[in-house]
């Protein structure tokens, strides 16, 4: 592969996350999991053992900072990192990318193994059957969450979604600013199949049309999708909870945040919050 027919050779230097003298970073076009970036050195190399000494050590200074970055906006639960070297070792691109994907709990049934999945069938070892070392429960690690400056509820609402098979969503007043934050997780979660449910409203006029018609653009993609609009008329409607599912366990996020980001990020009050069982909340 000639650098003028390299897709990492011709990136506009705006596709960059991250830059150094030597490499850059960017986010894989075609993600594993939310915040998969991808890190390459300026120089058109075929593989990473064709890299000179001080390349190879700007390469894995470029994960560290990735990482840190991906832990502040998305917060993961683990990561995968690394890269293939060859045709043989799966190689498309001749030109050396570092992987860095972050990981999240739920995101497959046994994540054991992890990188030795490169040959499906050497991925598991031991025993323990298929569930084995998986949390009993998969929002376990969310219930002691509590809202503030480092950790606003956004966050936890997202790491929900992408371990929830099913979701209910009720929020009074729907904003732009508030699908920017949830949207793409949203669209992740119809795409693998989860059953999402939304109720809105149109109390003291507040919820934008703009958000309901991104939100019925939605429905017209995904037959998993349903959103409802509560006219209340001179009633009040003013509620909010997010309830998340999978299996037998869930949790619920029920409180003082609509959907909006001001109401999502720092805007929000700080409060504690539980998680309760699927079949506390199933019928509510």
């Amino acid at each position: 592969m000639l650098p003028s027919d390299c897709p990492f050779c011709n990136l506009p230097p705006t596709d960059a996350v991250w830059a150094s003298a030597l490499c850059l970073a960017l986010r894989d076009r075609f993600p594993v999991s939310p915040g998969h970036t991808l890190v390459i050195p300026r120089r058109h190399i075929p593989t990473y053992f064709d890299a000179t000494t001080e390349e190879q050590a700007d390469l894995w200074r470029a994960v560290e900072e990735v990482k840190k970055a991906l832990d502040v906006e998305l917060r993961p639960d683990g990561y995968n990192v690394g890269f293939n070297s060859g045709e043989a070792a799966g190689q498309t691109v001749m030109h050396v990318h570092i992987h860095v994907i972050p990981r999240y709990r739920g995101d497959m049934e046994d994540p054991r193994g992890g990188v030795r999945g490169v040959i499906p069938g050497k991925q598991k070892y031991g025993g323990g059957g298929p569930t084995a070392g998986l949390p009993a429960d998969p929002f376990g690690d969310l219930l002691d969450f509590l809202h503030g400056e480092e950790s606003h509820l956004s966050h936890q609402l997202l790491r929900a979604m992408r371990r929830a098979d099913r979701a209910d969503l009720l929020s009074a007043f729907v904003q732009p600013s508030g699908l920017d934050v949830i949207e793409g997780e949203l669209v992740d979660a119809l795409s693998r199949g989860a059953a999402v449910r939304f109720l809105t409203g149109d109390y003291l006029g507040i919820t934008s049309p703009v958000a309901l018609q991104r939100l019925f653009t939605l429905t017209t993609r995904f037959d998993n999708f349903w959103v409802r609009f509560f006219a209340a008329g001179d009633r009040a409607f003013h509620p909010k909870a997010y309830l998340f599912r999978r299996d037998r366990h869930g949790i619920a996020f029920i409180g003082s945040s609509n959907l909006s980001r001001s109401a999502l990020g720092e805007g929000g009050l700080d409060r504690r919050r539980s998680g309760v069982m699927v079949e506390e909340v199933a019928n509510g």
